[in-house]
């Protein structure tokens, strides 16, 4: 079998109302067992507004307690939120997927932001109760996913 299996439907940012709007919407797919829908990805609200990208201003915030709650439901399975660094304090991300793995997740390569690794883990030891790891790609890791064929 080749091809996708499952996915998390993406809501790019919004305001707090969509945002649970969304949120009621894949959790009533996944009690009904809609086929490939295992959780959901809330990408865009919390980003930094000089890294945007092609999103607006206009939704762009750091998490708020509503967001939080959201975050944290239960019945929404898994939860991929994309967050700017500089939108979350540490002592907020054991909230936000407080029975998940929490992972760090860095491309300098398009963020032009360089961080040590070794100061990150020294810096969340003991204040991130489920951070899991790194997931870091560096600009000369990335030529070895290009095929030569």
């Amino acid at each position: 079998m080749f091809g996708s299996t499952s996915l998390l439907p993406t809501l790019i940012k919004s305001d707090i109302t969509k945002l649970g709007e969304a949120a009621d919407v894949v959790s009533q797919a996944i009690r009904q067992s809609m086929p490939g829908i295992i959780g959901v990805h809330f990408e865009g609200p919390h980003l930094n507004v000089t890294k945007k990208s092609i999103h607006n201003n206009e939704h762009i915030r750091k998490i708020s307690e509503d967001e939080l709650q959201t975050y944290c439901r239960k019945d929404l399975g898994k939860e991929l939120v994309t967050v700017a660094p500089e939108s979350i304090l540490p002592e907020q991300i054991p909230s936000v997927t407080p029975e998940q793995p929490f992972y760090y997740y860095r491309i300098p390569a398009f963020t032009g932001v360089y961080v040590s690794m070794l100061a990150l883990l020294k810096a969340v030891d003991g204040r991130i109760a489920n951070f899991a790891g790194i997931k870091y790609t560096f600009k000369p890791l990335l030529i070895h996913s290009v095929s030569t064929l």
